[in-house]
């Protein structure tokens, strides 16, 4: 049986408890660059929880069982670079082949019609995040050394102009 992930929408005060499965299940590289991005927080106290910011639409990616496999959002409104997006997965991913094709699957539906938006998407991701930082090269995304919070390097995905 080939294990499959699905997209369901945050409710707040519903679904907390998959967020503390998750936070309790985070891949190494997701937890370090929580801890990293929680440096530079207004309080820095964010190190070890997801933060379920209202200003976010927040998505589950949920296993047949509506188990937690990861958890991604992107900001309502645009902020200095673009809109904000983000993605935390559970170690689950890396040991479930099926889990990451059905990721592979599903982003390339979701962020495209992020990029069709027509405004630039955007966070920081560890300098070290090799197999994140492929998957959004997938999507064209520009990694800028130059910009940077401390190990943390800024990505940009920019929507592409007619003809280009």
């Amino acid at each position: 049986m080939e294990h499959r992930l699905h997209i369901c929408k945050y409710r707040r005060g519903v679904d907390d408890d998959k967020v503390k499965i998750l936070e309790n299940n985070l891949r190494d590289i997701d937890l370090l660059e929580m801890m990293e991005m929680s440096k530079y927080d207004d309080d820095g106290e964010k190190a070890n929880r997801i933060d379920i910011d209202p200003d976010y639409e927040h998505y589950f990616l949920l296993n047949d069982e509506d188990y937690p496999i990861g958890i991604f959002g992107i900001s309502k409104t645009k902020m200095m670079f673009g809109k904000c997006i983000y993605c935390l997965m559970s170690k689950e991913l890396d040991r479930e082949i099926g889990y990451k094709k059905s990721f592979v699957e599903l982003s390339k539906e979701v962020i495209p019609t992020w990029i069709d938006e027509g405004v630039p998407l955007f966070n920081f991701i560890h300098k070290d995040n090799k197999k994140s930082k492929l998957w959004l090269k997938s999507f064209g995304a520009v990694f800028r050394n130059d910009i940077n919070l401390g190990d943390m390097i800024l990505f940009q995905i920019k929507p592409q102009r007619k003809g280009e």
